[in-house]
């Protein structure tokens, strides 16, 4: 059915992102790119658990006469560098019409980086936008890269390599790509950035009693929180929350950062919110979620939802009984989400996108600060990510 309405609803566009899908999905997918009656030209599946079978489904689709593909994005599609293969035949395929190919946040490393510079090497390829971002690219990787798109001139106009290591080798690279007229970003090349999955974005943040509402104690060297019915004798300050049990982290994020969060008891919220949340208003209006200066996730027996201001969007996980939650911000690119935490498995939950400015781009206005909202006796702490 699915395929029957989208190929008959003449779209251009169509955007699944955190939809749950899977590599079965893909299947139904694939037959709409390769009707005679499609006219999608772009496809965003940012955020499903699509892996090498979803790959394997739609790559054959890309090389067949019918499809129009012009922009595929699979950002955060749980991708390795076997799913490369296919991807590259495809690529190779003067059939294809693809042009820009987003594959951020998937652990390619060598052997998928490898892959895509046979492709780019080869005289059919015709794709002009490559987005590698935090995709595991070393060194040898970029070289691999530099001898394709050097090797013959190319089509290539945008590379983007930001939140790998590379070393030496992109500096060199991009110098070659200069002279061919190609754009490459490799901005935020560091070791720390090898680590599998969102790990490689982990940070270290500290809860700040200067913003605590009375009601909330701060142990383990500032990592939890417990919400009291004593008050605490906290010296009045004009960032501390007198109204709403709730408070915030030391540490305001921009770039791209990944932390985790556990809690304990009947109800808790957990988000981020700008330094210019109201701090001393009575009733919801400073609570985290409830206003346009902060997002969170609601987590109150067993049932859970996101809010940011008027909006609510109730949750109903693919896993259960989870009391441990991941969030992911891409400050740059507007985006921050949520993932349920267990056995060490993520499970996408919800991702807020914001936009700013005129005419509106993606991203937040401010640094984001993590934070909590407690419900009496309830619990919540920050969690070293491993």
């Amino acid at each position: 059915m699915l395929s029957q309405g989208l190929n008959q609803a003449n779209l251009e566009t169509l955007r699944l992102a955190s939809c749950n899908l899977t590599g079965n999905s893909c299947k139904t997918l694939a037959l709409v790119l390769q009707a005679s009656e499609s006219h999608l030209r772009e496809l965003d599946l940012t955020n499903n658990d699509i892996a090498a079978a979803g790959v394997q489904e739609l790559s054959p689709a890309l090389s067949h006469p019918n499809c129009k593909l012009h922009t595929l994005i699979l950002a955060g599609c749980y991708l390795t560098g076997e799913s490369c293969r296919p991807l590259a035949a495809g690529l190779r395929s003067g059939n294809s019409h693809l042009r820009h190919l987003d594959l951020t946040n998937n652990d390619l490393g060598e052997l998928g980086v490898g892959q895509l510079s046979a492709a780019l090497g080869h005289q059919d390829c015709k794709l002009e936008i490559l987005k590698l971002s935090g995709c595991l690219v070393s060194e040898r990787a970029c070289e691999l890269l530099a001898s394709a798109l050097t090797s013959k001139p190319t089509s290539l106009k945008e590379l983007d390599l930001t939140y790998n290591h590379m070393g030496a080798s992109a500096v060199s690279l991009r110098s070659k790509l200069q002279r061919e007229g190609c754009q490459l970003n490799i901005d935020s090349n560091a070791q720390r950035w090898m680590k599998p999955a969102l790990q490689k974005y982990a940070c270290e943040l500290t809860l700040d009693i200067s913003t605590a509402h009375p009601e909330l104690v701060l142990s383990e060297n500032n990592q939890r929180v417990t919400r009291v019915e004593e008050d605490q004798l906290y010296p009045d300050r004009p960032q501390r929350f007198d109204c709403c049990p709730q408070l915030l982290c030391l540490e305001g994020l921009t770039g791209r950062h990944y932390w985790e969060a556990e809690w304990g008891g009947s109800e808790v919220v957990i988000g981020v919110a700008y330094q210019s949340i109201l701090r001393k208003s009575h009733g919801a209006i400073c609570k985290i979620g409830l206003n346009t200066k902060s997002y969170g996730l609601w987590c109150e027996d067993g049932h859970y939802a996101v809010r940011y201001d008027v909006n609510e969007t109730t949750l109903t996980p693919a896993c259960s009984g989870f009391s441990r939650v991941g969030l992911y911000l891409d400050w740059p690119a507007g985006s921050l989400s949520f993932y349920a935490v267990s056995s060490g498995k993520l499970t996408h939950l919800h991702t807020f996108h914001s936009r700013v400015g005129d005419p509106p781009r993606p991203g937040f206005s401010e640094a984001l600060f993590p934070g909590f909202w407690l419900h009496r006796k309830c619990t919540a702490s920050l969690c070293q990510v491993k």
